[in-house]
């Protein structure tokens, strides 16, 4: 193993460093940090990084606790997280996902038949939710994720829904406390 020392600290690697940057993260950290973001499991991220199967864990600990290897786990996990534009339109597909993609009708029988393998079935697996299989393995049923319940996210999201409204607090516009009983008014309202 070499080490590197700099003025702002000692790097212990078995790569050269790139660039000239003693902070980069190198070779097997680097192969380390890619591995972690994949699973989030530290100890397989160092065994597949290369490091000892034994002390894997305690190797991924040191890894993890170390500034540098930090700051790029964080900028690789938010560089690939989901936005929020992607969510709307992942729940808009959700919403107005439908069985079509994923089902044929036999030839011979005339049976509807559950088929994955089609390319429009595989362009919309993210419609599914849960797939059961029969003992033969084959697909017996697909559930899709809840439309209703997508449509209300994102009307949610988008600010169309109104929450905790206490209606004692709200007065009618077309009333004025003025005229009497609101009761009354309500009722010659209804009678015209």
């Amino acid at each position: 193993m070499q080490y590197y020392t700099t003025t702002e600290k000692t790097i212990y690697d078995d790569a050269a460093l790139d660039f000239g940057q003693p902070w980069q993260v190198v070779g097997r950290r680097r192969r380390f940090v890619e591995h972690y973001c994949k699973h989030l499991n530290g100890a397989r991220a160092a065994i597949e990084a290369g490091y000892s199967q034994n002390g894997a864990a305690a190797q991924a600990s040191r890894l993890l606790s170390d500034v540098n290897v930090k700051k790029e786990v964080s900028r690789r996990l938010d560089k690939m997280a989901m936005g929020a534009d992607e969510a709307v339109k992942r729940m808009s597909d959700w919403g107005r996902g439908s069985l079509g993609p994923f089902h044929r009708i036999d030839d011979v029988t005339g049976a509807m038949i559950i088929d994955l393998t089609t390319p429009q079935a595989q362009e919309n697996l993210h419609l599914i939710k849960k797939i059961k299989t029969n003992v033969l393995g084959m697909v017996e049923e697909i559930e899709l994720h809840d439309a209703k319940d997508a449509v209300d996210k994102i009307l949610r999201v988008r600010g169309k829904y109104i929450d905790n409204v206490k209606f004692e607090d709200v007065t009618p516009p077309a009333w004025d406390p003025e005229k009497g009983d609101p009761r009354e008014f309500v009722q010659k309202q209804l009678k015209q």
